[in-house]
């Protein structure tokens, strides 16, 4: 919604009229470069953020920041600065504070770079369990294969402007 399309219609999760507020909740994003989105004081705050915006109760807020920062195996630094830790931290804490809104479909940027083998398998299963428990759709703009070739349900291949499988 940040961009006008140049040509055709776009639809996201029947959504015509695309603003980032329409999608907030619905849709959630994490930036290849973790470090870009990442800006609160405390990783708890951090992960927080969206949940404030979307309105929940503090109750509400409380348990979804608990739950998230576990399932992404960072609950252990709820009150260290997003910015003190290290890259496959920070990875974990952005893709929390992209999933806590419980979002429909979650959008990677190149989630495994920089990240070595170990960690890649790390955010894969995490990514595995927002599809099977929580029925998240998952999209991953990737230069590379992913750590498991055989993990994604569909692969498309972008080439001269084109899209192929």
């Amino acid at each position: 919604g940040l961009m006008k399309a140049d040509a055709g219609t776009i639809h996201v999760l029947g959504i015509t009229q695309l603003r980032p507020e329409a999608l907030l909740g619905k849709m959630g994003f994490m930036f290849q470069n973790p470090e870009r989105q990442l800006f609160e004081e405390t990783v708890y705050a951090e992960v927080g953020f969206s949940l404030k915006r979307l309105g929940l109760s503090p109750r509400i807020i409380h348990e979804r920041i608990l739950e998230t920062l576990a399932l992404c195996e960072v609950d252990h630094l709820i009150r260290r600065s997003p910015l003190t830790l290290s890259f496959g931290e920070q990875h974990r804490v952005a893709m929390a504070s992209a999933i806590a809104p419980r979002p429909d479909v979650l959008l990677l940027d190149e989630p495994f770079a920089g990240l070595d083998f170990r960690q890649r398998g790390r955010i894969l299963n995490i990514l595995s369990r927002l599809r099977e428990e929580r029925g998240t759709t998952v999209l991953i703009a990737s230069h590379e294969v992913l750590p498991n070739p055989y993990w994604a349900d569909q692969t498309l291949r972008l080439k001269d402007g084109g899209i192929y499988p």
